[in-house]
């Protein structure tokens, strides 16, 4: 998933599609099944093709990959998961930058204050704690349309 309000914090998006490195949330589909396990269909010949198009893979996808793209299209969406501190397909500093520009969005100033100091926390004497420090001082001069 993509989130268009993200984009207009971060203007990544210069023109076209997304590409799956630039999108906010990515999950394999084996993922999502009871057994969470990385999911393979083998294919021999045409006729396997079309028998499991049909089936199989019709079925994960209704049953499994409609519900959790439901669950993460909308930036409130993605706001509440991230909130629990799941993630998939982004690292756990994407995901502090990330909710931070959701929180200020919504003038969340008690989430935004913990996810700012959780943020400085994990990113301290690591590559990332300058990036972490210009994305918050950005964040504080950000003016919402709120």
């Amino acid at each position: 998933m993509f989130s268009g309000g993200l984009d207009e914090f971060f203007s990544t998006l210069k023109s076209g599609r997304p590409s799956i490195e630039s999108c906010h949330w990515n999950e394999r589909i084996g993922f999502l099944l009871p057994d969470p396990h990385d999911k393979w269909w083998v294919l021999t010949d045409d006729d396997s093709v079309r028998s499991l198009v049909t089936e199989e893979v019709t079925r994960t996808v209704i049953s499994a990959g409609l519900p959790a793209i439901e669950t993460h299209i909308s930036d409130e969406r993605l706001c509440e998961v991230w909130l629990t501190g799941k993630a998939p397909g982004l690292t756990t500093t994407e995901r502090l930058v990330y909710l931070s520009v959701f929180l200020k969005a919504k003038n969340d100033v008690d989430d935004l204050r913990k996810v700012v100091q959780e943020l400085r926390t994990v990113s301290q004497g690591k590559a990332t704690e300058s990036m972490a420090e210009r994305h918050i001082q950005r964040l504080q001069s950000w003016k919402t349309n709120e």
